[in-house]
């Protein structure tokens, strides 16, 4: 009988703890149209993120190779829509000779020995942009290649 009674016990604890957990979904606050518009207004950060460039690319012309491996020290697409570039910042040995050469040079881009457009290289030659005709999405597919993924 002892035994009846401890069990029916232990049953009834068990079932009163099971009742108190009910399944209700948690609220979650709706914002209010000003906090929305303060989210969406908020301040973009300008400065891309940069990666490393793992991949054969080098800067060249018709004649000679002007930039390859190490002298890339990063890339990043600069923007978010198909007005976005791809970007690389040179060492700085390779910037000091790039200022030296010819400025009727023109530079182009390959990635593992095929060209992949022309480049433009910024005022003070530490930055080489890509020219081409690119979408946004083909130069995120490009820069994983760079990335080396």
């Amino acid at each position: 009988m002892k035994r009846y009674i401890a069990i029916l016990t232990v049953c009834i604890l068990v079932f009163a703890l099971a009742a108190c957990g009910a399944d209700v979904e948690p609220t979650a606050e709706i914002p209010t149209e000003a906090e929305t518009k303060m989210h969406t207004l908020a301040p973009v950060d300008d400065e891309p993120e940069w990666a490393h460039v793992d991949s054969e690319l080098a800067l060249e012309d018709k004649d000679s190779i002007f930039a390859q491996g190490d002298d890339f020290l990063c890339f990043a697409v600069v923007g978010a829509d198909d007005s976005a570039v791809l970007r690389f910042k040179l060492d700085e040995i390779t910037s000091k000779m790039l200022k030296e050469q010819d400025a009727d040079i023109e530079y182009y881009l390959t990635l593992d020995g095929k060209k992949i457009g022309d480049a433009e290289l910024n005022t003070d030659f530490d930055e080489v942009t890509l020219v081409g005709d690119y979408t946004y999405y083909e130069l995120c597919a490009l820069a994983t290649k760079i990335r080396g993924l």
